[in-house]
């Protein structure tokens, strides 16, 4: 259990984070994009990452342009050259190997830079723009460097996230509740002492609770919608059609 002393501190970091975030939130949305290529991945790639780290996948596509293409197995296997191949230092790797599944849109790059810092290496944005690609293929596109990086849940309350959708159940009480949350939320950003106040407050709130929540009455939305789920799973696939159109009152 925390000290005051050190809650507040804790809680004053945690202020100074989203207060950082925030701000490159905002750089993002106000400050708008340069385009270095003007392709369409670059288009994509601009819509969904932070301004600082489109910056950085402008760098790489830039860097692509250095780079020569040998296509060794047509859409399969691909040998990317650097261009100043000969002016580069002797330790310095200039052919890169890529290869590529079209149907799982998995891309390796012998690099390794996507697995060392998940982002795409300029290797393989030749490749991609090579083969016509106008977007990012999804599986490399990491929230956390995404617009909505911080709205990333823990397990029990993934349902709420944006990139989610609304809850398949829903009910007055759960609506209710969820206002009412929003609406602290909004109160407890004021400034810092509300924030501290607001915490002080659902945390009890939080111990409160969590002995009483054990007991369910099988009207919330987390036990509605695995009951939901279940249904899907046992559903014979014909009948998939009418287990999406159930709506629990």
């Amino acid at each position: 259990m925390l000290s005051g002393e050190e809650d507040s501190s804790t809680g004053k970091l945690q202020f100074d984070r989203d207060s950082e975030e925030s701000f490159q939130e905002k750089r993002t949305a106000l400050a708008g994009v340069v385009l270095k290529a003007n392709v369409p991945i670059e288009v994509h790639a601009s819509k969904v990452y932070t301004r600082t780290i489109f910056e950085q996948f402008g760098l790489a596509l830039y860097e692509s342009g250095q780079y020569l293409l040998d296509e060794l197995e047509p859409g399969k296997l691909y040998l990317a050259r650097h261009t100043r191949a000969v002016a580069k230092e002797k330790w310095c790797k200039v052919v890169f190997h890529v290869r590529v599944d079209r149907s799982s849109e998995e891309f390796d790059c012998e690099c390794g830079y996507f697995e060392h810092a998940g982002m795409l290496c300029c290797h393989t944005l030749k490749v991609m723009v090579h083969l016509g690609y106008e977007s990012i293929p999804d599986r490399y596109v990491l929230k956390r460097w995404t617009k909505d990086a911080r709205d990333i849940l823990p397990p029990n309350l993934v349902r709420y996230q944006k990139d989610r959708g609304v809850p398949n159940c829903s009910s007055y009480r759960h609506s209710s509740l969820q206002l009412t949350c929003l609406e602290v939320n909004a109160l407890g950003d004021a400034n810092m002492q509300c924030y501290e106040k607001a915490m002080r407050v659902m945390l009890k709130l939080k111990n409160d609770l969590l002995p009483m929540s054990k007991v369910k009455d099988g009207l919330g939305v987390e036990v509605r919608e695995k009951e939901l789920h279940q249904v899907k799973m046992d559903a014979p696939a014909s009948d998939e059609h009418e287990v999406r159109g159930v709506i629990v009152s």
